[in-house]
């Protein structure tokens, strides 16, 4: 089973934060981490990650820190919504 994860949204709601909300630091991590981390503990290590072209160096980097996962970087070249996404 492949797990999708859909980080190429703006976030636009969180103003004055800019930074998109999957890399804001939680406990010493950024949020994209934990969920990594969390989908491998539940066996789920097959995983498309639909990224942004602002934004996808910060999540194959994050992306890679987790040992034991195979990830596949797809980039959503404009923010047209989710099921542009899919």
């Amino acid at each position: 089973m492949k797990a999708v994860l859909l980080c190429g949204g703006i976030g636009k709601r969180m103003f004055p934060i800019t930074e998109d909300k999957l890399l804001l630091n939680f406990l010493g991590k950024p949020l994209l981490r934990h969920q990594i981390e969390k989908m491998k503990k539940a066996g789920l290590s097959d995983m498309v990650v639909v990224a942004n072209p602002q934004n996808v160096a910060t999540i194959e980097r994050i992306a890679k820190e987790v040992a034991g996962i195979r990830p596949r970087f797809v980039v959503q070249e404009k923010a047209l919504g989710i099921a542009y996404a899919l």
